[in-house]
C-alpha cells in the first residue's frame, strides 16, 4: 500500500485528501529481470532467488493437490462388488472402479498414469514379482508416485503348473492396478478381500484357488479347452473327486460362452 494526496476545491474551499492506493507486487519475472541487469549482482544470489521461488511454487502445488484429494475422497461412493474370484471372494472389477471413481477424481483435476516399474537399490523387487507404478498427477503441477509389488504366480497351491509366466504377469498387472486405484483414493468397497492373505484374511482353499485361476483365464480370453487339458492332472491331484469336476464344469461353461461369442454375427451384418 502507498499513500496519494489529491487536492480539489469545493465552494471556494481548498481540500486536500489522502488516500491509500494498492500497488501491485512485482512479479517473479520482473524481479529476476531487474536482478539480472545489475552488473554488481552475484550469480549465486540469482540462483538462490530462483530456488526459493521454485520451493514456493512446489509447496503451493502440493497444498492444492492435498485439498483436491480431500474433496475427492469425501465424495467417493461405495463401489459395488460385481465379480467373484472364488466361492466366497467377491471384489470390484477395474472397469467398475473407473465407472464410479473416475468422474470424481477427474473433476478434482487428477489423472492416473499406470506403468511397469523397476527395482532400485532403495526399493528392490523380490524374485518372481512385478512392480506396478502409478503417477498420480494433478492439474496444478504436483505429481506423486505410488507403487505395489505383485507376485507372478504360475503354480497352484500344491505346486502344479496352472498358467504360463506371460499369463501370470498379465494377471498380476490386472490385480495390481486395481488395488492401486483403490488405495490411492481410499475407495470403499466393504469387506473386499479377494487377495485374502494380502488383506489379512485366511488363504483360499485349493478349490477356491483353482476357481480364481479359472475365472482369471476366462477373463483373459484364454483357450479354456487348452487350459483344462494343461491343468487337469494337477487339478485332479490337488482336489477331491467331488471338487475337480466342478472346475471342469466351470471351464467348459466359459468355453461354450466364448464359442458362442465368436459365432455371433457382427453388428449390422446380414447374419
Amino acid at each position: 500500500m502507498t499513500e496519494t494526496q489529491t487536492e480539489y476545491q469545493v465552494n471556494d474551499k481548498r481540500i486536500q485528501e489522502t488516500r491509500e492506493v494498492a500497488v501491485p507486487e512485482p512479479s517473479f519475472m520482473a524481479i529476476l529481470d531487474r536482478m539480472s541487469t545489475r552488473p554488481d549482482i552475484d550469480p549465486a544470489r540469482i540462483k538462490q532467488f530462483m530456488d526459493m521461488q521454485e520451493r514456493i511454487v512446489d509447496k503451493r502445488a502440493e497444498q492444492l493437490f492435498n485439498a483436491a484429494m480431500v474433496r475427492a475422497q469425501k465424495d467417493m461412493p461405495i463401489v459395488p462388488k460385481d465379480a467373484t474370484g472364488g466361492s466366497s471372494n467377491k471384489y470390484s472389477k477395474y472397469e467398475t472402479l473407473l465407472k464410479y471413481a473416475k468422474p470424481i477424481y477427474t473433476r478434482e483435476g487428477f489423472a492416473l498414469m499406470l506403468h511397469q516399474g523397476y527395482g532400485t537399490p532403495e526399493n528392490p523387487i523380490a524374485e518372481k514379482h512385478i512392480r506396478i507404478l502409478c503417477d498420480v498427477m494433478h492439474n496444478e503441477g504436483c505429481t506423486k508416485i505410488v507403487f505395489v509389488d505383485v507376485p507372478v504366480d504360475t503354480e497352484g497351491p500344491k505346486g502344479g503348473k496352472i498358467m504360463t509366466e506371460t499369463h501370470a504377469t498379465g494377471s498380476g498387472f490386472a490385480y495390481g492396478k486395481r488395488y492401486l486405484v483403490l488405495l490411492i483414493f481410499n475407495i470403499p468397497t466393504g469387506d473386499d478381500d479377494d487377495g485374502n492373505a494380502a488383506g489379512g484374511g485366511s488363504l483360499p482353499t485349493p478349490f477356491e484357488q483353482w476357481q480364481i485361476k479359472c475365472d482369471e483365464s476366462a477373463t483373459a480370453k484364454s483357450d479354456m479347452g487348452k487350459w483344462w487339458s494343461t491343468n487337469k492332472i494337477a487339478i485332479q491331484k490337488e482336489l477331491s473327486d467331488a471338487q475337480a469336476p466342478k472346475i471342469y464344469k466351470a471351464a467348459n461353461a466359459y468355453k461354450k460362452q466364448m464359442d458362442a461369442e465368436k459365432a455371433a454375427p457382427e453388428p449390422g451384418s446380414d447374419g
